[in-house]
């Protein structure tokens, strides 16, 4: 279960990557909201490893 979650998670990731690069013009701001988003995700999974332990 856990394998799925986190393959779905990173095929959304990268989706939502390739998205930004559309849309968005200023490459900086870009790789700012992909670090934040990336922090966020890595910290989703320690809570829930933390709940889980």
């Amino acid at each position: 279960m856990n394998n799925l979650i986190m393959i779905l998670s990173i095929v959304a990731i990268g989706t939502f990557t390739v998205f930004l690069n559309q849309k968005v013009k200023n490459k900086g701001r870009m790789s700012m909201i992909l670090a934040i988003i990336f922090v966020l995700y890595i910290s989703t999974f320690l809570i829930i490893g933390m709940f889980k332990g």
